[in-house]
């Protein structure tokens, strides 16, 4: 099996508990018939010297720290390998975090990223890290974001598209949105739903309307039939019952957490597309918007076309499972001759 055919799980090494990610990370697996690969991606500033203090000494502490770490996730993937699964680790020097574990995926271009997110029972929301938040709007392959929740049996598996994109490369992402969705329903053996909202029409919004010819009222229900219309054209041939269709009037960031949680959700499935500063200021997306209100886990796609910013590069620091590629840079080199010194 190669990488590429892996999920890949982001293992938080400040804990020592069982860890969200690994958990639902394992359970895809089974279920999607595929390996794990477990990361960790590690950076210490005291360890990280610079370009006139970087002594052999600092060189082999982050060694010996990835070398630690890989054997941490050794004794993780031990379980797993005992229940069946295909695993394989690795432990990467680099920073900052979310441009690490990005140009990790970037190299070995895994099926699923799985991280964990934290959600605090207290006011019912999850609390995203800014790791999280880069990795939604930068990671080029599809970004499974886990909260510490068991998964309920049939829970559905619940599509966001928007089939009223007027530029084509927009809308072909409700297609890389519901491709994905079908195939976790019918992987898990769950009912898939697809919503979608629009804004309606409010009477202050329209002062030339002649009440008495045409209401705001009579303006809304063309507004949603013509919707409704575009719908069902993009839906039609994938496996979603009628009733399991949510068309909805209304602030779709406000909405789809409330449908989520009415239908019991396992996991929203939604497309991100990445904009420039101003634009997230201004705007934001809908992904973005709801990511901490969901009460279940998220999955975001990206359209074909996207193209990460973050370069391809070799990790400065790299231990792994015999299956990956050992980076070996000059650095690195001088570590190993100092230990057979």
């Amino acid at each position: 099996m190669t990488i590429s055919d892996r999920i890949l799980v982001i293992v938080d090494p400040t804990r020592d508990d069982e860890q969200a990610c690994v958990t639902r990370g394992a359970w895809l697996a089974k279920k999607l018939n595929r390996g794990l690969e477990l990361l960790i991606c590690f950076y210490d500033q005291s360890l990280s010297g610079d370009h006139f203090f970087d002594t052999a000494g600092l060189q082999r502490a982050r060694r010996d720290c990835l070398v630690h770490l890989r054997s941490k996730l050794e004794d993780i993937a031990r379980p797993l390998q005992q229940d069946g699964h295909d695993v394989i680790v690795s432990a990467v020097w680099d920073t900052p975090l979310d441009e690490g574990i990005i140009r990790h995926v970037l190299r070995n271009k895994p099926f699923i990223v799985v991280k964990e997110t934290h959600y605090h029972s207290k006011i019912g929301r999850a609390l995203f890290s800014n790791t999280d938040w880069n990795l939604v709007r930068l990671c080029p392959e599809p970004l499974w974001l886990a909260k510490d929740t068991e998964w309920p049996d049939g829970a559905p598996v619940l599509a966001s598209v928007d089939p009223t994109h007027e530029r084509d490369e927009y809308a072909e992402l409700d297609d890389q949105i519901l491709n994905p969705a079908a195939t976790l329903a019918d992987r898990l053996s769950c009912d898939l739903h697809a919503f979608h909202a629009f804004a309606p029409i409010v009477s202050g919004s329209v002062v030339s309307l002649d009440p008495g010819v045409f209401t705001i009222d009579d303006y809304n229900e063309e507004v949603r039939e013509s919707h409704k219309k575009r719908l069902d054209k993009l839906l039609d041939g994938y496996p979603i019952l009628e009733q399991n269709v949510h068309l909805v009037t209304g602030y779709a960031p406000q909405l789809l957490p409330e449908v989520a949680r009415d239908i019991g959700a396992g996991v929203v499935v939604m497309g991100s597309i990445k904009r420039n500063p101003l634009q997230r200021i201004l705007v934001g997306s809908t992904t973005e918007q709801v990511l901490d209100q969901l009460p279940c886990d998220l999955l975001v796609v990206k359209p074909l076309w996207f193209e990460c910013p973050i370069e391809e590069q070799e990790p400065l620091y790299f231990e792994g499972s015999v299956e990956n590629q050992v980076f070996v840079d000059e650095t690195s080199t001088q570590d190993q001759s100092a230990r057979t010194q």
